[in-house]
């Protein structure tokens, strides 16, 4: 019976080593709230010129410019974004809010609506600067997320984050951010045919929201799993 225990016991060890070295399923988490921001990147590209058209008559050349500024917005926004990360200039947690929340109301600036018209009146002039905004806060948020990954391992789950572990992480984080866009390009479809651009501009925000919520929760819950870490290794070193 000693060496079947044994053998029990080595399985249980090695089951548990097992689950503490593997990626957590926790980072579908920050992944999801990148999600709902990187859509805006497949809504915006294949409504804005639809959009323009219908609403102030830009021709479709026209309108198109407006996409290339956008994807201009989306080289800026990537690199400074790695810059500022790397520097520490800001954190991962404010970066993904605050490109929530620009995206956000940038969003708001470019679907106005006619109900407020002292804002859709106006948007012929601003549709330039409110798209290169929401290209820029939407690599803000995008690209803070695979570090939040990392975060959300340690700091939440409590795992190591080995370079397997930050393979399949990135993996996960690439695929995520294409299939967003993939699913913005299918909800402009949906909007342009069953509801109008401010229902779909609704719409949008309201995800974005979700995300921006998440993004705080998680971050206060990573600041818990901080503190709960420092009094752990506190008590083991007064022992």
């Amino acid at each position: 019976n000693r060496p079947e225990s044994d053998g029990a016991e080595a399985e249980n060890t090695e089951e548990e080593s097992t689950s503490e070295t593997n990626l957590s399923w926790l980072v579908i988490v920050p992944l999801l709230a990148m999600s709902a921001v990187a859509l805006v990147e497949g809504y915006l590209s294949a409504i804005t010129t639809p959009y323009l058209d219908a609403e102030f008559g830009i021709t479709t050349g026209l309108g198109s410019t407006y996409v290339f500024v956008m994807y201009l917005a989306f080289l800026i926004g990537s690199s400074g974004t790695g810059i500022l990360l790397q520097n520490n200039w800001i954190s991962v947690f404010n970066s993904m809010i605050s490109g929530g929340v620009v995206t956000i109301i940038g969003i708001l600036l470019f679907f106005p609506g006619k109900l407020i018209p002292q804002l859709y009146n106006h948007v012929r002039k601003t549709a330039y600067l409110t798209i290169f905004l929401i290209g820029i806060s939407n690599q803000l948020t995008c690209i803070a997320t695979l570090p939040l990954l990392e975060e959300v391992q340690v700091k939440l789950a409590g795992r190591e984050y080995s370079q397997k572990n930050k393979s399949q992480a990135t993996s996960l984080w690439i695929i995520s951010w294409m299939l967003a866009i993939y699913i913005g390009h299918l909800l402009a479809l949906v909007v342009m045919r069953f509801m109008s651009f401010t229902q779909g501009d609704w719409l949008v925000t309201g995800l974005e929201v979700i995300s921006v919520v998440v993004c705080g929760v998680l971050y206060v819950l990573v600041k818990r799993g901080t503190r709960r870490v420092g009094v752990d290794v506190s008590d083991q070193v007064q022992r």
